[in-house]
């Protein structure tokens, strides 16, 4: 099993129990928020990928600049990335192909993840209700003019990498919607 983050549990309840006994390959962390991260250590010894730009934030080393995770002090969460991954990398799990994309905007280095025929954003954006895609939320978001630009970006960035067959967009805190294009390029 590859994780796209690890929930908030410390204690990685809700995701040990969905996995039932099958063993996690790898972590990619979208970004570092600690609701995204927050059950990593449960799962030692398995490697954990991140953006490079993130790991200040998740050392302890920085602080995130959104309205709302700026006024908590820095802190180190205790999930070591054991790989720090560029725009555009390509990791290959067990067999599996893991294509990373830098998405700025929700934090400096949100990452967005195309596995098989699914667009992982983390919180890089949103669905709602009528399946429209929305830039990152501005009160948890660093930069959420960035974070669109991001998101128009990614269609060209997924060509140019020969990444086709996204069947779904799923998101960390309001679902999945059908994979269209024109969803990203249309965020205001």
């Amino acid at each position: 099993v590859i994780l796209v983050d690890c929930g908030n549990d410390a204690e990685a309840k809700p995701l040990k129990a969905a996995l039932a006994g099958k063993t996690v390959a790898a972590i990619f962390l979208t970004h570092g928020h600690p609701d995204h991260l927050g059950g990593c250590n449960q799962f030692p010894g398995v490697p954990v990928y991140a953006g490079k730009d993130e790991i200040p934030m998740i050392t302890g080393t920085a602080k995130w600049d959104g309205p709302l995770p700026h006024m908590f002090p820095a802190k180190d969460w205790g999930v070591k990335v054991t790989t720090p991954l560029e725009d555009n990398a390509d990791v290959v799990v067990d067999g599996v192909h893991v294509h990373a994309f830098a998405m700025p905007g929700h934090t400096k280095g949100s990452m967005a993840y195309a596995i098989k025929k699914t667009l992982y954003f983390g919180d890089a954006a949103s669905a709602d209700p009528d399946d429209k895609v929305h830039a990152p939320v501005w009160l948890f978001s660093d930069d959420p003019a960035l974070g669109a630009q991001s998101l128009h970006a990614l269609p060209a960035k997924l060509t140019a990498a020969h990444v086709d067959g996204i069947e779904t967009y799923a998101f960390a805190h309001s679902g999945s919607v059908k994979a269209d294009p024109t969803l990203l390029t249309s965020v205001p």
